[in-house]
């Protein structure tokens, strides 16, 4: 699980992906990623989500996302992003989830 707190913008950069990165290349292969903590995403942040989601799979895996806030979600849905993310209103529904794939 990879946990996010903060902004996720073009001036914090990168990290979630990097994370990810790193984590697919050690053989991570389910990934859950709580977004509870971000209380602000721009454009790129919803890149970095969408990239993750193309490094696991590239990688055969695959990625959940849990807790998003209202504000994260609008952004998400506005953007219709959602049609190709996977996510979860908690992080117990997205392990169970990622357990039963």
């Amino acid at each position: 699980m990879v946990e996010v707190r903060g902004r996720m913008t073009l001036q914090y950069g990168a990290r979630l992906e990097n994370e990810v990165k790193r984590l697919a290349k050690n053989g991570a292969r389910r990934l859950l990623v709580d977004l509870g903590g971000v209380d602000y995403i721009d454009s790129f942040g919803l890149g970095q989500i969408v990239a993750c989601t193309s490094i696991m799979s590239e990688h055969g895996g695959r990625v959940r996302f849990a807790r998003l806030k209202p504000r994260v979600r609008r952004l998400i849905d506005v953007s219709a992003v959602y049609k190709i993310l996977e996510l979860d209103p908690d992080l117990e529904t997205g392990l169970a989830r990622l357990r039963d794939s």
